[in-house]
């Protein structure tokens, strides 16, 4: 008798959990609890290319040809199918510049974002593949 007593507030606390689930825990619906990875560019400042304003919006934003180069080379090499055009760059403050673009990888049912980051001198220093997301086919 005193085992029932203790097992039906167990059963019954632990039969509310599983059918809350994580909604309680992490409300955020932008947020996913199994996610790994942050924002690489969290606090950059996006500038993006006159292409892509209305012409009162300009601001002649460019990147260094080498960037250019060297982005479009990495797609290449890699055999990536950019999901989309990319429409502008990063800036941190402190003369580094980054290049984000999603991308479908050769062979594979996935898109991944890729963020190029360069130096001042516009080589790239560093290589972030993140936010993966699969695809059934």
């Amino acid at each position: 008798m005193k085992i029932t007593r203790f097992a039906l507030p167990i059963l019954f606390s632990a039969m509310l959990v599983w059918t809350a689930g994580c909604g309680i825990f992490f409300p955020f619906p932008d947020w996913h609890p199994f996610t790994t990875h942050s924002d690489p560019l969290k606090g950059w400042t996006f500038r993006e290319f006159d292409d892509f304003l209305p012409s009162l919006q300009r601001h002649n934003y460019h990147l260094d040809k080498a960037i250019t180069d060297d982005y479009q080379d990495f797609i290449k090499k890699n055999g990536l199918d950019p999901d989309g055009a990319i429409t502008g760059f990063y800036e941190d403050g402190t003369g580094q510049h980054a290049v984000e673009f999603a991308a479908f990888p050769p062979d594979q049912n996935a898109t991944w974002n890729y963020v190029l980051i360069y130096d001042k001198e516009n080589k790239r220093i560093k290589v972030i593949k993140w936010n993966h997301i699969r695809y059934q086919s």
